[in-house]
């Protein structure tokens, strides 16, 4: 976050403290921000506002992925990225196949998949500094101004596309990111931020095996969509059959999205891959 500060891309910080007593985290403590996040502005903006918003946020995107990635070892090396996904998939499929309440004829596919496939995941492709986390609860705007990017916990030197998955993911499911007061304004897929950004930042989209990589980028957040059934996105959670059922067809409309016709149609309709 230091070395963002002076960029544009990240607020100052005002106080660190790398162990906090009774929590398994350290703290980062921004300066006093008087902005709002995105999730707030986005549905009181017009069209014209949503596109500047959107060039906001590419330019800063671009901005973070063209630092020298070698300023950023200290987090991982490109050599050592994809060591480190592969283990997170693995423990996603190891904690998956375990648990009872999650279909496993969904893991089992995903599994076949991702044996089949993930070669993809050491093809070519640009290295760069990756939020790893970008939803509208970590972008601050000012108006239809953008100002800043907030939560570095995930960041990460990692492939430039593995970055448009976690868009993509946010697209898909964006009320999983919001306040409650904000559901009902999220609850669509939320395409036109996709739209804007290819317009914008097209080079996100335009790297080989794009649609294939994205599909194995995004098997973790898959997983975690059906867990997400019973594990509460606040303190407190209903658990009733309906519930749960609601949560679970979600999980089975974003696996098909992903691996059907909508990954394909729905975000790279307007990209020749």
């Amino acid at each position: 976050m230091k070395r963002l500060e002076g960029l544009g891309i990240a607020p100052k910080i005002a106080f660190v403290e790398s162990e906090v007593p009774n929590i398994d985290w350290g703290v980062c403590v921004m300066e006093e921000l008087s902005w709002t996040t995105l999730a707030r502005r986005w549905p009181f903006s017009d069209e014209k506002g949503k596109d500047r918003i959107m060039a906001g946020l590419s330019n800063r995107l671009r901005w973070l992925h063209e630092l020298p990635v070698g300023d950023f070892a200290f987090l991982n090396s490109p050599g050592e990225w994809t060591s480190i996904f592969e283990r997170e998939v693995s423990e996603c499929f190891h904690q998956a196949s375990k648990d009872p309440k999650i279909d496993q004829e969904a893991v089992s596919f995903l599994k076949k998949y991702y044996e089949t496939h993930k070669d993809a995941l050491s093809k070519d492709g640009a290295f760069a500094l990756v939020h790893g986390d970008i939803h509208f609860e970590n972008v601050l705007v000012d108006g239809d101004e953008v100002s800043w990017l907030l939560d570095f916990e995930l960041a990460s030197v990692a492939p430039v596309d593995f970055e448009l998955a976690k868009i993509v993911n946010f697209c898909f499911d964006a009320v999983q990111y919001v306040e409650p007061d904000l559901e009902c304004w999220y609850e669509d897929f939320q395409g036109g931020v996709l739209d804007r950004i290819n317009k914008t930042y097209p080079e996100v989209f335009g790297y080989p095996w794009a649609l294939e990589r994205l599909r194995l980028f995004l098997i973790p957040d898959i997983l975690w969509g059906f867990k997400s059934g019973y594990v509460p996105k606040y303190g407190q959670f209903d658990p009733s059959p309906q519930t749960v059922s609601r949560y679970n067809k979600k999980a089975h409309e974003r696996l098909d999205f992903v691996f059907g016709e909508g990954l394909d149609k729905k975000v790279f309709r307007v990209v020749k891959i």
